[in-house]
């Protein structure tokens, strides 16, 4: 009777263990896709000033983009969390977007060597972010769902696992 017993344990902490593992895998997973598409939000971040620095010199520019860019920047982006990151992507894509519109017009502009540079970095970026984002959605999506079905919701719930955010 006492070695059923000390089996049935046995099998339950090795199952429970695996549970525990896959759902730390998972995880990792998010986080890796999360610190990706940081990577690629912040490297984006830090171009916008260059970038508005070389259209900015064009009489076209208009004051409006140049202040929603300076209250963008504002901010400490350092200190953001990911949902945060996410707003001010939107909120930068949208004035980038605008800044192609406007140069659409100015040959001068479009055949200024740092302003290509600049616009291509930004077209590469843009893709990479969408990428990543992607893939991080897809992740948390996944660990979600892992962390939610029986019987690795117990497990999540004993160990503290909670759902992320997206």
């Amino acid at each position: 009777m006492n070695s059923v017993v000390v089996v049935i344990i046995i099998v339950l902490v090795v199952f429970v263990g695996i549970i525990y593992n896959s759902l730390v895998k998972a995880r990792n997973n998010v986080r890796e896709k999360c610190y990706n598409l940081e990577f690629y939000l912040k490297k984006r971040w830090d171009l916008l000033p260059i970038f508005v620095e070389i259209v900015e010199g064009y009489s076209f520019f208009e004051e409006q983009t140049i202040e929603k860019i300076a209250k963008i920047r504002e901010q400490k982006y350092e200190e953001f969390k990911i949902e945060q990151k996410l707003e001010v992507d939107n909120n930068i894509s949208k004035v980038v977007n605008k800044i192609f519109e406007i140069a659409e017009n100015y040959s001068d502009l479009k055949e200024n060597e740092e302003y290509i540079k600049l616009s291509n970095q930004f077209v590469n970026i843009e893709k990479n972010i969408e990428s990543s984002k992607k893939d991080y959605y897809k992740s948390v999506k996944e660990y979600n769902s892992k962390i939610e079905v029986v019987p690795n919701n117990v497990v999540a719930i004993l160990f503290g696992f909670n759902e992320e955010k997206w």
